[in-house]
């Protein structure tokens, strides 16, 4: 008769692998020392937020199936509500869009042509990757803005999220330290 028990018998020390290279130390970026101008800044992601609707729109028009219709109409919207929203912000400021917006055009535009794809797919492919990587990369820029992080940004964001949704308590969101806010 064989008794098992859960005890295990001592192992071998096995030996440690270490990398054949030694770790490099790598100086980390901080986007927010290379602060933009708010009112250019804001200029140049309005019409890119605009080149972004152009070109889902463009993909709505060409797309095959209704749903893909639908799904690429809604993300039309959200670019032009983004669009809208950054042009309200530099009106506010005393600034008019079609002069902030013009020396950013022709830079734009020519990257549209260079990333358009020869077909849909490679169209929403495109958009795909520009959008994710552009809205990320200004998202970080905007951070390091002045006065991105008072109190006044926060009502002012949560103020327009509400109105863009116009359903109350549809969205509940974690809002700094943790604190959930009923939006």
């Amino acid at each position: 008769m064989v008794f098992r028990t859960n005890r295990r018998g001592l192992r071998p020390e096995a030996p440690r692998l270490r990398p054949r290279v030694t770790p490099t130390e790598l100086a980390k970026v901080d986007f927010t020392e290379l602060v933009p101008e708010p009112v250019p800044f804001l200029g140049q992601a309005a019409y890119i937020q605009l080149e972004f609707f152009e070109n889902l729109a463009r993909a709505v028009a060409t797309a095959p199936t209704l749903p893909a219709k639908e799904g690429l109409s809604a993300a039309a919207g959200v670019a032009l509500r983004k669009h809208h929203a950054l042009i309200a912000e530099i009106r506010r400021l005393g600034v008019e869009p079609d002069d902030v917006m013009a020396p950013f055009a022709p830079a734009t535009d020519r990257f549209q042509q260079i990333s358009s794809g020869a077909d849909w797919y490679e169209l929403l492919l495109g958009i795909h990757v520009t959008a994710g990587m552009l809205d990320g990369y200004f998202s970080r820029l905007a951070a390091g803005l002045p006065g991105t992080n008072d109190e006044h940004a926060l009502e002012v964001a949560l103020s327009r999220l509400r109105q863009t949704i116009g359903v109350p308590g549809l969205i509940a969101t974690v809002v700094k330290r943790g604190y959930r806010i009923d939006v």
